[in-house]
């Protein structure tokens, strides 16, 4: 019998044949089709309203506060992020 310490042993997914791992993937399923098969925003809310004033441009972050973020910018996502339910 051949030597094999050392050698990394693989396997086939088991759906559609990609060879992996079995030591990263113990359910020998890639990523690609583990994330084609579970949600994993199930149960959160994807959908919400962000309030934005057309004259200053700012954002609603409470009932009387406005706040200024630019697109894509960390604070905007943390505004985003505090509205999830």
């Amino acid at each position: 019998m051949a030597d094999v310490e050392g050698a990394v042993l693989t396997g086939r997914c088991c759906e559609c044949g990609v060879g992996l791992d079995p030591a990263k993937h113990p359910t020998m399923t890639c990523v690609a089709c583990l994330s084609a098969r579970a949600d994993i925003a199930e149960g959160v809310c994807t959908t919400g309203h962000l309030f934005k004033c057309r004259r200053c441009g700012k954002y609603a972050a409470g009932p009387t506060q406005y706040i200024e973020c630019e697109p894509e910018s960390r604070e905007l996502m943390a505004l985003c992020l505090k509205r999830v339910r």
